[in-house]
C-alpha cells in the first residue's frame, strides 16, 4: 500500500498509528452485531402533592434510575399524583425535568389521578373545588402524556411496552370492552415480532379499586386473561402499597404464574387453537415509591422505604428484575428469567420417485434460526425432516412447497404459531395431492 509522503509526515499519521491497535481491539471485542441491551426503570404510586416526603422519595428513585446503563425508559404504573390536581401534575413534571433524565417517560392512570371519579372530599381537602368528572384525566393526558392516548404502545428493540389506561371508575367500567380487544391486537403484533410484551396497568389482577368496596375493576380479569393467552408477557402493576410485614395483603414482588380467576378471552388467530392456550405470566407487582407514615397514617409501625425497580432486557431473551431500596441504598432482591423459545420440525414424506423437495420458510419476526433466514428455501429429502431451533414463542412460521411434481397438486402456504412444545408441520403425498398437516400443540 502506498502512502503519500506528505500525509505520512503529518501529525495525523501519528494519531492514526497510535489509534490503530485500539480500533482493531474494539472491532474484535465490540462487533457491530452485538446484542441490544435495554434497561427499563419501574416506579409506581408516586402520589405527588401529598407532601415533601413523597417529593424527596421520587427524587431519590429517579437519581438511582438515572445512573443505570442502557436506560431507555422509566415506567410509572399509576397514581402519579395524589388527587389529580393541575398543580400536582405540574409539580411531578418539574421533578422529572429537574432530574435531568432524558429517556422516554411512560405512565398509566391510577385512581388517584382522577379523584373526581369518587373522592371529591379529597379534592376539597387539597383546594380543588371546580373540577368536573374528567378534569384529572384531561390534565394527565395533556401534561403527562403530551396529548397521547391513555392506551398506547411504545416500541423498543427488545420489547414493546403496552399501556392500558382508563384506570378510574367510569360508566364503561375501569377497563371498557374495547380495551380488551385493543390489548389482544397489540399483544399479537408484539409476539409475532419476536419481542417480549410489557403490559402496564394500575391494578393487580386480584385487587379492587378500593379495599372498602371490594370491587374488582370491570374487565380486569379479562385483561389478565388476554395476557395469559400469549407467551412471553410481563405484567407490571402497582396500587397495592404492600407492606412486607402485612401477611394478609403481601404477595411476592415477582411471581411467574397463571391467575386462576382470570377469564380466558379466546380470540381466534392463525395457526393455533386458542381454547387450549394458557401461558404463565411474569407478574411484577411493584411497591409505592414512598413508604412512610405520611402515606399510611393507619400503619404507624412500618418503617419508611423508597422503592425503585429495574427490568433489564437483551435481544437474546435474557431478563433481570431488580428491586432497589433507595433508603438503604442497596439492592433488596433480584430475579433472572428468560424469554420462552421453541423449535419447529418440518418433515417430508414423498413418493419413492421423489428424491427431495424445496420448501420456502418465513418467520414473522424476519429472524434467522438454525441457519435458515426468513424467506429462504430449505431442501428436504424424502422421508427426512428439518429442525429449526430457538424461535421465540408467539412467532408465526409460514411454509410453502416450491417444488412442482408431475401429476401432483402442490398445497398452498401454511402457517402455525410457535408454542410451548416443538411445532410440527408435515407434508405427505396421498391420492395425487400433497397434504400439509400442522400441529402447534
Amino acid at each position: 500500500m502506498r502512502i503519500h509522503a506528505r500525509f505520512f509526515n503529518s501529525k495525523w499519521a501519528c494519531v492514526l498509528i497510535l489509534l490503530l491497535p485500539a480500533l482493531l481491539v474494539s472491532t474484535v471485542l465490540f462487533p457491530s452485531s452485538a446484542q441490544a441491551v435495554e434497561c427499563f426503570g419501574l416506579i409506581t404510586d408516586t402520589h405527588i402533592g401529598l407532601g415533601k416526603t413523597v417529593d424527596s422519595d421520587m427524587k431519590a428513585a429517579l437519581k438511582y434510575l438515572k445512573k443505570q446503563e442502557n436506560l431507555v425508559a422509566i415506567i410509572n404504573a399509576g397514581d402519579v399524583t395524589n388527587v389529580g390536581g393541575k398543580k400536582e401534575y405540574k409539580k411531578y413534571q418539574s421533578i422529572w425535568k429537574a432530574s435531568g433524565i432524558s429517556v422516554q417517560h411512560i405512565a398509566t392512570v391510577g385512581n388517584h389521578d382522577n379523584a373526581t371519579g369518587g373522592y371529591k372530599t379529597w379534592l376539597h381537602r387539597f383546594g380543588y373545588y371546580k373540577y368536573t368528572g374528567n378534569t384529572g384525566m384531561q390534565h394527565f393526558k395533556n401534561i403527562i402524556n403530551d396529548g397521547a392516548s391513555f392506551n398506547r404502545v411504545v416500541k423498543f428493540k427488545t420489547a414493546n411496552v403496552i399501556v392500558i389506561g382508563h384506570g378510574v371508575r367510569s360508566s364503561g367500567g375501569v377497563y371498557p370492552n374495547y380495551c380488551v380487544k385493543w390489548l389482544n391486537k397489540k399483544l399479537k403484533e408484539t409476539v409475532r415480532s419476536g419481542k417480549m410484551a410489557i403490559v402496564v396497568t394500575h391494578y393487580a389482577p386480584w385487587h379492587g379499586v378500593d379495599d372498602r368496596f371490594k370491587l374488582i375493576p370491570k374487565n380486569l380479569r379479562r385483561i389478565y386473561g388476554v395476557c395469559q393467552s400469549y407467551p412471553n408477557v410481563i405484567y407490571v402493576c402497582g396500587h397495592e402499597h404492600r407492606f412486607e410485614q402485612d401477611k394478609k395483603h403481601f404477595k411476592a414482588h415477582y411471581t411467574y404464574e397463571t391467575y386462576s380467576k382470570a377469564k380466558k378471552t379466546r380470540y381466534k388467530r392463525a395457526g393455533i387453537n386458542t381454547s387450549k392456550v394458557k401461558y404463565p405470566v411474569h407478574l411484577l407487582c411493584l411497591n409505592a415509591v414512598s413508604r412512610n407514615k405520611g402515606v399510611y397514617s393507619h400503619h404507624p409501625k412500618y418503617n419508611r422505604y423508597t422503592w425503585a425497580y429495574l427490568l433489564k432486557s437483551t435481544s437474546s431473551g435474557k431478563l433481570k428484575f431488580i428491586e432497589y431500596n433507595a433508603t438503604k441504598g442497596k439492592t433488596a432482591r433480584s430475579t433472572t428469567f428468560k424469554q420462552k423459545k421453541s423449535s419447529s420440525i418440518i418433515s417430508m414424506k414423498a413418493p419413492a420417485s421423489v428424491s427431495d423437495v424445496e420448501v420456502k420458510v418465513w418467520f414473522s419476526d424476519n429472524g434467522t434460526y438454525s441457519g435458515v433466514k426468513s424467506g429462504s428455501t430449505v431442501r428436504i429429502k424424502n422421508g427426512k425432516s428439518k429442525k429449526i431451533k430457538g424461535i421465540p414463542q408467539g412467532v408465526l412460521v409460514k411454509v410453502e412447497v416450491k417444488t412442482a411434481i408431475s401429476g401432483y397438486k402442490t398445497p398452498k402456504k401454511q402457517a402455525f404459531e410457535m408454542t410451548k412444545k416443538a411445532s410440527k408441520i408435515s407434508f405427505t403425498y396421498k391420492k395425487k395431492e400433497l397434504k400439509l398437516r400442522g400441529s402447534s400443540l
